[in-house]
């Protein structure tokens, strides 16, 4: 990729993201985080994995960037560590040739990309540009999937207030005739104070048992046959024992 479109895809897509960078070597992390917090939301520098892990401890971060040989605790334990805790955390390694062996263990662990050290700008740009891209698509579809199910929450409270509020008995079964929900108004003749108590029951069970089987019996004409049944009527037995004549569609 040319280096002033690497760059400018770093600016968009890193600049919403908060870093964490485990790094032992002062020098050497005080001029990466020069670099980095050119793009980054925030970059956190901490020096050895007790003080990384600690770090992450207290706050969240988007993307860990570590090196591998530490004191205290090397980066694989506290990578390690770090995905105890967060499975799903996006973490960088950056490793020297001598660390080669460790790379299994990193790789079982679960660590999202290496970078080999010394690492050149741009090999580390793409790590980062890789990982970001993924994060932020991650994103979206979660707060796509929270937006999704927010509309069919205030769809279905729109609906309930809809047939609750129209003059007319309203149900809704499974194929096997059991019911999955009603309006006020029905669960009222079946003795219900709420639309609730009548799921799971079927018509044998309310009030109107002594019809059932005719109810049940429509049920599987309509739903074999695939066409509706409009305007009939029906006599239907209601709590008290009275019985009424209603007009009814399936």
């Amino acid at each position: 990729m040319d280096h002033n479109n690497l760059v400018q895809d770093m600016l968009k897509e890193c600049r919403s993201l908060d870093l964490l960078y485990v790094e032992d070597d002062l020098m050497l992390s005080e001029t990466t985080k020069e670099t980095l917090s050119r793009f980054f939301n925030s970059v956190r520098v901490c020096h050895d994995g007790r003080e990384g892990l600690d770090a992450y401890k207290e706050s969240n971060f988007d993307v860990v960037l570590t090196d591998i040989m530490m004191p205290k605790i090397d980066g694989k334990e506290m990578s390690k560590a770090i995905k105890e805790i967060n499975p799903a955390q996006a973490i960088i390694v950056m490793s020297a040739h001598e660390d080669a062996g460790h790379l299994m263990e990193l790789i079982e662990i679960g660590i999202h990309k290496f970078v080999t050290k010394p690492a050149n700008i741009e090999s580390l740009f793409n790590a980062l540009l890789i990982t970001a891209i993924d994060i932020n698509n991650a994103k979206k579809v979660a707060q796509l999937s929270a937006d999704t199910k927010q509309n069919l929450a205030e769809n279905e409270v729109l609906l309930r207030t809809i047939i609750d509020a129209v003059p007319v008995r309203i149900f809704w079964k499974d194929k096997n005739s059991v019911y999955l929900g009603c309006n006020k108004l029905f669960a009222q003749d079946a003795g219900y104070k709420d639309v609730f108590s009548i799921i799971g029951k079927n018509d044998f069970e309310l009030p109107w048992k002594h019809e059932a089987q005719d109810y049940v019996d429509e049920d599987k004409r309509v739903i074999d046959s695939g066409k509706d049944k409009l305007s009939y009527e029906k006599q239907q037995t209601l709590e008290d024992g009275s019985q009424i004549w209603v007009n009814t569609s399936k």
